[in-house]
């Protein structure tokens, strides 16, 4: 597939072969830096214009930020839908809670701190959307099927998941205990597992147009050999990740369920695996890697959901400008 970025603008082309080229630019851009199509100062530009000829469809959308410098608001066609997102009390989980209720989405974040969750729905208060939380630890089925069972009878609905919950621990898998390596694929495999298989129910049932998106990891189509932070079986748990995607995808097609599944696999993010400084330590020197910031993972979570639903992104892998994990270290 050819790669092209146009600065500040998303270009979506369609040819009529089928065949669907996404390209995608920072929304980040500073205020100011108007695309050449903003030609109404003040006024969000979102304009999506189709040509056809002979060969192909083709649809353009370009997307800048108000003339306040505010970034624009991507979901509106999404406020009020329901959105469960798994482990929402750190990290990236927590960054896409924030950004999808200030959006104007209604969010049921489900992680384990209770404690955190409560910080999160303060902070949130004012927002444009809601936000709701069950203490769930997504390991284990029964608790999961509570938390989906609440959802079903307060809200009705679920209009997408994020299945974003991980875990992991440190150290070789001669030297870790089983237990621990088991917690890692109950949470990081059954956990998503669960949570699908209890999402597709609510969507099936309520004939929901629907999107689940997979959080995986460049470490999910790739070994990495980091003698100084070895995660035994983590990369395992994320290439079962990469698979199931695949799997989800050809299931609810066989079912005739519009409903899209996405793996998202993001590099090196901070706060990943307990590190928030975002370095890696090796022989006592801290070695500085470029990294993503969970805000990041979040708006790129809330573009695939912006995406008409007739565009499915299979596989999505986002890193640093300067990579770490490039293979070419």
């Amino acid at each position: 597939m050819e790669n092209i970025i146009e600065y500040n603008s998303i270009i979506i082309m369609q040819k009529s072969i089928s065949a669907v080229f996404i390209f995608i630019a920072l929304v980040f851009a500073p205020a100011g830096s108007a695309h050449p199509a903003a030609n109404e100062p003040g006024i969000n530009v979102i304009k999506f214009r189709q040509v056809q000829d002979d060969l192909s469809d083709m649809a353009f959308v370009s997307i800048d930020r108000n003339s306040s410098g505010g970034e624009i608001n991507l979901l509106e066609n999404w406020a009020g839908k329901v959105v469960v997102v798994t482990g929402a009390s750190a990290g990236i989980g927590e960054g896409i809670v924030k950004y999808l209720v200030r959006s104007g989405l209604t969010v049921v974040g489900l992680a384990r701190r209770k404690a955190k969750l409560e910080e999160i729905e303060q902070s949130l208060a004012n927002a444009k959307g809601k936000f709701y939380f069950i203490q769930t630890d997504v390991s284990q089925e029964d608790e999961v099927e509570k938390a989906f069972k609440w959802i079903r009878n307060n809200l009705g609905n679920v209009h997408a998941l994020v299945n974003n919950v991980k875990t992991a621990v440190v150290g070789t898998i001669l030297e870790v205990d089983n237990d621990a390596l088991r917690t890692t694929f109950r949470t990081n495999v059954m956990g998503l597992i669960y949570c699908t298989k209890e999402t597709v129910k609510i969507m099936r049932e309520k004939k929901i147009e629907g999107t689940i998106i997979n959080m995986n990891d460049v470490m999910g189509h790739r070994i990495y050999d980091m003698p100084s932070i070895p995660l035994n079986v983590y990369p395992a748990t994320k290439y079962a990740v990469t698979a199931l995607t695949e799997i989800f995808q050809n299931e609810m097609e066989n079912a005739n369920l519009n409903i899209r599944v996405t793996s998202l696999s993001p590099g090196l993010t901070t706060t990943s695996f307990g590190i928030p400084s975002g370095v890696f330590r090796h022989d006592k020197v801290e070695l500085p890697y470029p990294r993503l910031e969970p805000e990041n993972i979040a708006h790129i979570v809330g573009y695939i959901l912006s995406l008409p639903q007739t565009v499915q992104v299979s596989e999505m892998t986002v890193r640093p400008l300067r990579k770490f994990l490039d293979g070419n270290n």
